[in-house]
């Protein structure tokens, strides 16, 4: 689970590294989305019907694997 919640608040963790962002109130959903985005983190859906959420430095690993696996 990338969001993870507890005792009324929740947090996005990283599907790569599981680095955590700080808690946000339950009913502060669309600010702590904004928040990941504003400090770098890309947050898609997976193609299979959920999200992924990467932080800054995942993103960059990702990439270096796309590029070795293609040759680039």
């Amino acid at each position: 689970m990338t969001i993870e919640r507890q005792h009324g608040q929740q947090c996005i963790t990283c599907d790569g590294c599981d680095e955590d962002l700080e808690f946000f109130d339950k009913d502060e959903f669309s600010i702590m989305v904004a928040d990941a985005k504003g400090k770098g983190w890309k947050i898609a859906p997976d193609g299979e019907g959920g999200w992924d959420h990467r932080c800054p430095s995942c993103q960059s690993d990702r990439v270096s694997e796309a590029r070795k696996m293609f040759g680039l």
